[in-house]
């Protein structure tokens, strides 16, 4: 009985866990991270950022992305950064004339765009007119498989403006994007200054189409600076859940296993502008045409990890000299003496496995120990 309520306890503190995760907690480590405050420029012929390569203002296949409802394209000029504030902003350009015309940049190397955009004397991209320039970033030569993603942002909350933050990646005829947040009238439900939505798409059947399994709209308090102002968003994703968080709050979880995304990711943050910017004569709505995303950072955290380790902990100084990393199994556990956590303990466990306690276990009041199954395959992939 003392056995199965200690396991009962360790259960409810981890579901109470309603804050992100503790960046300090050294399970977790940082292995990207951009404050935007080091100079650099755009390589005009490869579109990536130099001399770091850190960046690149595309979407590794084409210069938009969307169809009909969308009005941008997307240049490295309009990516710009200020290094004086630290911040990177990614600006909207309406096109004078009404619309983009043929452009003097050479696309970036082995991309292919969509026909008509460029050497054509057309301004529309089949049958759809582009207004506007803007800008794209995602992080280059490193896709992720889980982890904890934060931005910190302002957002312009004009008509048809389209803001996100996510993670995008495809393999064997798949689908799979985790929306961190989107922010348009549609992600809105009537509050463009504190409303958004985060959403996960998915095709578990190996088909071309991907379906929307899940998405949440969130609101900030109305207490609370609207998103023309500093915000977080941050979402941290695991085998087996992915959790929203807006200003270190959690905002909602999905858990449903089957439509996780299992893949890595390309990480990307867009300012993208639908239909809705415009008014019946195709010029900019309520708005001059040019406003800003302004990001202060982005970072992403993955936990350390140890896969190949079988962890024995048979005695309570073990605790305090715990090696932080997810392991393949934890057991903890003596036939000859019980197993008391230190007093002013406060960590987390994760295994891949499983986590057995085995034997006499306490958890004095006032100590914090939260255990947690976990698949171990964190990992960056390079490209």
């Amino acid at each position: 009985m003392k056995r199965f309520l200690y396991l009962c306890t360790l259960i409810i503190m981890s579901l109470n866990a309603m804050a992100q995760i503790d960046l300090n907690d050294p399970n977790w480590e940082c292995v990207f991270s951009d404050d935007f405050s080091h100079g650099r420029t755009w390589n005009s012929s490869s579109w990536q950022t130099v001399p770091d390569k850190k960046w690149r203002a595309y979407n590794g296949y084409s210069i938009t992305h969307g169809k009909e409802h969308e009005r941008q394209i997307y240049q490295y000029d309009h990516c710009v950064f200020d290094t004086v504030n630290g911040v990177v902003n990614l600006v909207s350009e309406y096109d004078a004339m009404g619309k983009i015309p043929d452009w003097d940049y050479s696309l970036p190397n082995n991309v292919l765009s969509y026909p008509n955009v460029y050497g054509q004397n057309t301004n529309s991209i089949g049958n759809y007119y582009w207004y506007f320039f803007s800008g794209w970033m995602e992080v280059l030569k490193m896709k992720f498989c889980y982890g904890y993603f934060e931005i910190r942002c302002k957002l312009p909350l004009h008509n048809g403006a389209f803001t996100a933050f996510w993670l995008y990646g495809t393999g064997n005829n798949t689908y799979e994007e985790i929306d961190i947040f989107e922010h348009s009238e549609n992600d809105c439900e009537g509050d463009r200054l504190r409303g958004y939505s985060s959403s996960i798409w998915h095709n578990p059947n190996g088909t071309t189409s991907a379906y929307k399994y899940y998405e949440q709209h969130h609101h900030l308090p109305l207490t609370s600076p609207d998103f023309s102002q500093y915000h977080t968003f941050g979402c941290e994703w695991t085998s087996n859940y992915v959790k929203y968080y807006c200003d270190g709050v959690l905002m909602s979880e999905y858990n449903n296993k089957l439509h996780i995304p299992v893949r890595p990711k390309y990480l990307i943050m867009d300012y993208a502008l639908n239909e809705l910017s415009l008014n019946n004569n195709n010029s900019p709505d309520g708005w001059s045409g040019t406003d800003v995303m302004t990001i202060d950072y982005v970072r992403v955290y993955q936990l350390r990890a140890d896969c190949e380790t079988d962890e024995y902990i048979t005695n309570s100084t073990q605790f305090v000299h715990f090696d932080r990393r997810l392991k393949n199994s934890i057991t903890i556990g003596s036939s000859s003496n019980a197993i008391v956590v230190p007093q002013n303990t406060n960590m987390t466990m994760y295994a891949d496995e499983f986590i057995l306690i085995d034997g006499e276990f306490e958890l004095p009041v006032g100590a914090k120990l939260q255990l947690q199954t976990e698949n171990c395959h964190y990992y960056i992939e390079q490209y």
